[in-house]
C-alpha cells in the first residue's frame, strides 16, 4: 500500500514539476520589460536606449547629448555626433572648448540656450571644406529668433579707457593685448539665431567683444537670424570670409573701435541696412581704424548698403559692391555723412548695379557723399560665391 501511495505521489510531482517548469520558460510580460530594458534599443515604451520604459529603473535625460552649464577646464565634443544645447553654455576663463568637424549642435527654443566664451577662455571650432560645423534649431519648425547665438570675448584694445560690458550677457570684455586669441572658428554654420535677450536687445548670431589679432575666424555662414548677423565690437580680429544672408536687423555691426582687417563679406537681403556702424568719439579717438576689401551687400530690405549711427567711424572699404540697393547710405542725421571723412572714413571703388528707379545717396544731394572715392555703375556677379559653397 505504501508503494503505491509513493508511487503516486511521485507522479503527481513529477508533473507539477514539468507544469511549473513551462510556466517558467515561458515569457511572460516582467520578462519582455527587462529584455527591451537591455537590448540597446530605443524600444516602444522607451524614453531612450534601455531607459525610461515599464521595467527600466535608469532615468533617461530629456534631451540626447545634452549639453549646458560650464566649461571649466576641457571640453571636447566628439566628431559628427549631434548634441542638444538647452540653455546657457559659458566657457570660463582659462577653459577650452573643443569643438571637430561634422558636429552639429541643435538649441532647444526658449532657454535662452547660447554659447559665451569668456576673456581668457577659448572656442576652437574646426570645421572643414567638406565637413562645417552646424549649430541649428532644434525645432521641427525652425524659426528666426529659436536661440541666442555665440557670444566670443577677449582682451583686445576696444578704443575705450575702461572695460566694457556685453549688451547681451552682461558680460566684462576687452583690455590691452592686441595679440590675444580667443580660439578658432572655421567653416561654421549658424542658423535661426538672435532671440531677444530685453526689449529691442537681440542677440547676433555671431558676436565678437574685443577679439585679438590672433584669433582665427574664416568661412562662417550666419543666417535667418532675428537680430543682426555679425556683430563686431572693439578688438583687432582678422576676419575673411564671412556670408550674412536673410536675418532680420542688419547683416553685419561694427561697433565699439573695430580695428582689424576684413576680406570677402557677402551680405545678402538684410531686412534693414547691410553694414550698420557706430563709434563713441571715446572708441574713434583712442583706437586705430579698420580695413575691408571685397565686400558685397546686395538686396537690403528696408534699408541703406551702409548706416552710420555716428560720425566717429575710422576706417576704409575698398572694392565694395552694392546690388539691388535703393538707398546708398543712411544716417538719422545728414551731419553725419557730412562729417565722416573728417573722422577718418573712406571708400574706394565702390560699384553699383541693378539700382531702383529712385536710387538716391542717402544724403539729399545728387552726387555721392565726400568720402566715397570713385563710383562706377557697372555689371557684376552677385551669385553665391564660390568660397561659401561649402557653408551654404
Amino acid at each position: 500500500m505504501f508503494k503505491k501511495v509513493f508511487g503516486l505521489l511521485l507522479f503527481l510531482f513529477v508533473v507539477v514539476l514539468s507544469f511549473n517548469g513551462c510556466v517558467d520558460t515561458a515569457p511572460t510580460y516582467d520578462n519582455l520589460a527587462a529584455i527591451r530594458c537591455s537590448d540597446g534599443i530605443q524600444n516602444f515604451d522607451e524614453t531612450g536606449v534601455d531607459c525610461g520604459g515599464n521595467s527600466c529603473n535608469k532615468v533617461c535625460p530629456p534631451y540626447p547629448n545634452e549639453l549646458n552649464g560650464e566649461v571649466l577646464w576641457r571640453d571636447v565634443l566628439i566628431p559628427n555626433k549631434v548634441y542638444t544645447l538647452s540653455g546657457p553654455l559659458l566657457v570660463r576663463q582659462g577653459a577650452t572648448l573643443e569643438i571637430p568637424a561634422g558636429t552639429i549642435i541643435k538649441a532647444v527654443p526658449g532657454t535662452n540656450a547660447h554659447i559665451a566664451v569668456q576673456p581668457g577662455a577659448k572656442l576652437w571650432i574646426w570645421g572643414t571644406e567638406s565637413n562645417p560645423v552646424v549649430f541649428t534649431s532644434a525645432s521641427e519648425n525652425p524659426q528666426p529668433g529659436d536661440w541666442g547665438g555665440i557670444i566670443m570675448m577677449g582682451k583686445a584694445p576696444t578704443g575705450h579707457e575702461e572695460r566694457p560690458r556685453t549688451l547681451v550677457g552682461n558680460y566684462f570684455y576687452g583690455g590691452d593685448y592686441e595679440f590675444d586669441s580667443s580660439g578658432q572658428i572655421r567653416y561654421t554654420k549658424i542658423e535661426y539665431a538672435g532671440a531677444a535677450y530685453q526689449e529691442d536687445i537681440y542677440f547676433n548670431g555671431l558676436g565678437l567683444y574685443g577679439v585679438g589679432q590672433n584669433t582665427t575666424l574664416s568661412h562662417i555662414h550666419i543666417s535667418k537670424g532675428l537680430g543682426s548677423g555679425m556683430a563686431i565690437f572693439g578688438g583687432n580680429a582678422t576676419i575673411y570670409n564671412v556670408l550674412s544672408t536673410q536675418n532680420q536687423i542688419n547683416g553685419i555691426e561694427i561697433e565699439g573701435g573695430w580695428s582689424g582687417i576684413g576680406r570677402h563679406w557677402f551680405v545678402s537681403e538684410p531686412q534693414q541696412h547691410g553694414i550698420w556702424m557706430d563709434y563713441s568719439t571715446e572708441a574713434s579717438k583712442n583706437g586705430a581704424a579698420f580695413s575691408v576689401s571685397e565686400v558685397l551687400i546686395k538686396n537690403p530690405l528696408n534699408g541703406a548698403g551702409l548706416a552710420f549711427k555716428s560720425g566717429d567711424v575710422k576706417g576704409s572699404f575698398s572694392s565694395l559692391q552694392f546690388s539691388g540697393v535703393s538707398k546708398g547710405f543712411y544716417a538719422s542725421d545728414l551731419n553725419v555723412l557730412e562729417g565722416l571723412s573728417a573722422s577718418g572714413f573712406g571708400i574706394e571703388a565702390l560699384g553699383i548695379q541693378d539700382a531702383s528707379a529712385n536710387f538716391n545717396w542717402g544724403n539729399g544731394d545728387a552726387n555721392p557723399p565726400s568720402f566715397v572715392g570713385g563710383t562706377n555703375f557697372t555689371t557684376f556677379s552677385d551669385a553665391f560665391p564660390d568660397w561659401g559653397l561649402p557653408i551654404q
